[in-house]
């Protein structure tokens, strides 16, 4: 049986915490781990520089893995295995108009955020001859979402206070086999 927790806190309010476990109860093995990162952001422009459209970098994310073995005798096991996986990126911009916001009410936020998931069932057997017969289904699914701004430079307006949106996009991807 192994269980550990393993927490950490760093600068910028960054907190981080993994888990994992793991124990065997006669034939069937278990075997999950857990992570998760939030952090409140930092300025990636310097003061002196920085306009209406500068918000803070963030990232969040969190991790899920299980999986569950079962081994009857030494010719015969068979698997299940899940993951969770998201992430959520601040890239520290809004879109503005000479510094007011544009598209959501504080301003349509340059960011990329990504969730995904699979799935994976497998057995495998020994046969006489001592071959090996194995199968295994999967399946996935990552969903992408990204939005990127472009800073204009207006004449007669303050530094980095206009900010248009220029990607917007979805990007779906399943498979399994």
């Amino acid at each position: 049986r192994t269980i550990e927790v393993k927490p950490e806190y760093g600068s910028r309010t960054s907190p981080k915490l993994d888990l994992f476990a793991s124990d065997v109860y006669g034939k069937v093995g278990i075997t999950g781990n857990a992570s998760a990162f939030d952090t409140g952001g930092f300025r990636q422009v310097v003061d002196s520089e920085a306009g209406p459209i500068d918000t803070n970098a963030t990232v969040k994310y969190q991790n899920y893995n299980v999986k569950v073995d079962y081994n009857p005798n030494a010719n015969f096991n068979t698997f299940v295995r899940g993951n969770y996986f998201n992430e959520d990126r601040n890239n520290a911009k809004v879109a503005t108009a000479n510094g007011t916001p544009v598209g959501t009410p504080n301003g349509t936020p340059e960011d990329n955020g990504t969730t995904a998931e699979s799935f994976a069932a497998g057995v495998r057997t020994l046969l006489r001859d001592q071959s090996n017969l194995q199968a295994t289904l999967f399946w996935d699914s990552v969903d992408y979402d990204q939005t990127f701004l472009a800073v204009n430079t207006v004449a007669n307006t303050p530094p980095r206070s206009t900010a248009r949106l220029t990607t917007s996009q979805h990007v779906p991807t399943k498979n399994f086999g």
